[in-house]
C-alpha cells in the first residue's frame, strides 16, 4: 500500500504549528504559536514505547509516536515547530525528508506535557 493511499484512507488531519515573535508598539516582545500548515494529511505510525527505531540516518530513535506527512508544499518544516492533532501538541523531534523530495515526510513525535 502506497503512502498515499493510506494517507487517503486513514483520513487524519493535523496543523504544524510555529512560534511567531512580534514587537507591540510599546516595544513589548510577545510571542504566540501560529499555524504553519493547516489540516496537512497524515498517517500516526506508533510502536512499543521500548521499541527502539533505527531512523533518520541511522540514528537511534525512542520517539512515540511517529507520523508520515505528505505535504510538498511545506518543506520548511523545521525541529523547533510543533504538530497539533485533535487538541493534542506534540514536539517534532526529527524530521526524514523522504527521497529528499520535499514531498513526503517521516516525523517523529514527543507530546508537550
Amino acid at each position: 500500500m502506497s503512502l498515499d493511499s493510506m494517507l487517503r484512507k486513514n483520513n487524519t488531519r493535523g496543523d504544524f504549528l510555529y512560534l511567531d515573535e512580534e514587537t507591540t508598539t510599546g516595544g513589548k516582545l510577545l510571542k504566540a504559536w501560529r499555524v504553519r500548515y493547516k489540516n496537512v494529511p497524515v498517517y500516526f505510525y506508533t510502536r512499543s514505547p521500548h521499541q527502539e527505531i533505527m531512523a533518520f540516518d541511522k540514528t537511534t530513535v525512542f520517539a512515540e509516536p511517529f507520523i508520515f506527512a505528505r505535504c510538498s508544499l511545506c518543506p520548511d518544516i523545521t525541529n523547533d515547530d510543533r504538530f497539533r492533532h485533535n487538541g493534542t501538541t506534540y514536539l517534532i523531534k526529527k524530521i526524514d525528508n523522504w527521497a529528499k523530495a520535499n514531498k513526503y515526510f517521516r516525523i517523529a513525535l514527543g507530546e508537550v506535557r
